[in-house]
């Protein structure tokens, strides 16, 4: 392969990445940003079945782009490691059972840091995410680990690691970048989230595999979800 059409190469795939990530996280970010300029951060959110079915569109929308440029590449699912095996069960519950021991030493650590630092708990450290009981959430929860560990995890990962030619670098822009959509949920959580993410993006730099991930992050979503539906009921 030319010089040139090794640049070529390179430039259309930074290319298919920024409108990959434009499509899946621009409104995203843009409504986040404005609820933070606007002081909206924190509190109970509970977002409506309108909202959700928006999500679930612009999501499903997102990861029709993501397989349209992988079409056009060679072993794209192989590439993600989307693919099963009987491991992924025992990796994936490894990885819930650490993800949310991590979690919650971490969100102690920090709500007990920031308090002592601002001399209180003001609200917007951390928020009560609460999703309804109806069809259309369950579809949204089972949605949302898919969009997010194959276009931020593995998709991200992926290209950040061929055109950069480094994994720490990939690792360090995939945990950024979904921690920086968290913020909704408060500065505690978005910030102990960040070494949830961590640890997953260390996983698929080791492994290679986007399946375990994928379950492990199904199964962080849904228990609360399935908690709260019980507690309701």
């Amino acid at each position: 392969m030319s010089f040139h059409h090794s640049q070529e190469n390179q430039q259309k795939r930074w290319l298919e990445l920024t409108i990959v990530l434009s499509v899946a996280f621009g409104e995203i970010l843009y409504f986040q940003g404005l609820a933070l300029t606007q002081g909206y951060i924190g509190g109970v959110i509970s977002p409506r079945p309108s909202q959700e079915l928006a999500g679930i569109i612009a999501q499903v929308t997102a990861l029709l782009v993501l397989f349209y440029v992988g079409s056009h590449r060679n072993n794209f699912r192989h590439a993600l490691g989307l693919y099963f095996r009987k491991q992924d069960w025992i990796d994936s519950l490894l990885l819930l059972i650490l993800g949310y021991l991590i979690f919650f030493i971490c969100n102690a650590l920090f709500a007990n840091v920031f308090s002592a630092l601002l001399g209180g708990y003001p609200y917007w450290l951390t928020s009560h995410f609460e999703l309804s009981t109806s069809f259309i959430s369950f579809v949204f929860l089972s949605i949302n680990p898919v969009f997010e560990e194959l276009i931020v995890r593995g998709y991200l990962m992926r290209e950040v690691a061929y055109l950069k030619k480094s994994w720490p670098l990939a690792i360090l822009l995939s945990t950024a970048f979904q921690t920086s959509y968290h913020l909704y949920q408060g500065l505690v959580p978005m910030v102990s989230w960040f070494f949830v993410f961590l640890l997953f993006s260390v996983y698929f730099a080791e492994k290679k595999r986007i399946t375990p991930l994928v379950l492990a992050h199904a199964y962080m979503d849904w228990i609360p979800s399935v908690l709260h539906l019980l507690n309701a009921s």
